[in-house]
């Protein structure tokens, strides 16, 4: 391998390791279910709470977007077939980095009386469940970009499913699947590297995206943030705790961050600054803006917590 093709391969390998993150927030929020919801859930109660502190949040946020770019940036006249793409893009969540999340999450919620039956089956029924859905989404792979309207929803529902029962499965064995990673940590990092190192090598570069009906393999992505979201689940009992003030201010303005993150990721490229800066062209790069559009989201969700706190909740989540 020559320098210039291993210096390639690094820069490739380190992108896989960074981009598919969804993985871990579809994880934590199957988790929570279980965690939070579970014990006094009740379908109507939580629908209601849910489209008032998510689904308003992004009408507001996304409807608002969605409208710019179709009206401001494409110059689309105001009539039938420009409020049909507005509404079909609202729908699918593909006209803004991550807001794609939104309508795929929603739809988990209406599935609910599901994972509730899940979380009250047998363990085997549980397991079967889960391997199926695993199964699912090492070859139905995340929909393509050219894929926007309510085909991606669906496609990203059986991708993500299995990735919210797993958080789930989580929760409710936590106990005796801490036990089990105890000691094992590197097993689980070493595996996650392997699959990381798979993908590079089959020149992947990010997320697997196809046609729902194609076959393309194994999604390597997939199986790499598996090993990983375990690696990390060690690490995190290991270290944590429960009064780190910035990471329980994280947690707290968590969807105040994934509200206003991408807005911020979009005024950044707009900038009169190299562009290669922003592109994975380094780990300092990577973790400069990170650190930057992590702290300013936050900081722009706090103040609007104190200034307008009666809506905060319902205009950006928190």
């Amino acid at each position: 391998m020559s320098l210039t093709s291993a210096g390639d391969f690094w820069k490739k390998f380190f992108e896989n390791l960074v981009i598919g993150g969804s993985f871990f927030f579809v994880f934590i929020s199957g988790f929570l279910f279980h965690h939070v919801f579970y014990h006094k859930f009740e379908y109507g109660s939580f629908l209601r709470k849910k489209f008032a502190n998510v689904v308003l949040p992004y009408l507001f946020l996304g409807g608002s977007l969605d409208f710019l770019r179709v009206y401001v940036f494409m110059d689309h006249q105001l009539d039938y077939d420009s409020l049909f793409l507005w509404g079909r893009w609202l729908i699918s969540g593909n006209f803004m980095l991550a807001y794609w999340y939104i309508p795929f999450v929603f739809c988990i919620y209406l599935l609910s009386p599901f994972f509730i039956s899940y979380i009250e089956s047998r363990f085997r029924v549980q397991l079967s469940w889960l391997v199926f859905f695993v199964l699912v989404s090492l070859f139905v792979h995340r929909p393509e970009a050219a894929n926007t309207y309510e085909v991606a929803v669906l496609h990203n529902l059986l991708y993500f499913s299995s990735v919210y029962l797993l958080g789930i499965a989580v929760a409710l064995y936590r106990k005796e699947l801490f036990s089990f990673l105890a000691g094992r940590e590197l097993w689980f990092l070493a595996a996650g590297l392997c699959a990381a190192a798979i993908e590079t090598f089959n020149g992947k570069s990010g997320n697997y995206s196809k046609d729902i009906w194609a076959y393309e393999g194994v999604d390597w992505q997939y199986v790499q943030k598996f090993f990983l979201c375990f690696f990390y689940l060690s690490l995190f009992k290991k270290y944590a705790r429960p009064d780190w003030f910035l990471l329980n201010k994280v947690a707290t303005t968590s969807f105040g961050i994934f509200f206003i993150h991408p807005i911020l990721l979009m005024l950044l490229l707009k900038l009169p600054f190299d562009q290669d800066f922003y592109r994975l062209n380094g780990i300092g790069s990577v973790f400069i803006v990170a650190f930057l559009v992590l702290g300013a989201s936050m900081g722009i969700a706090l103040l609007i917590k104190k200034f307008i706190p009666r809506y905060s909740r319902n205009l950006i989540g928190y």
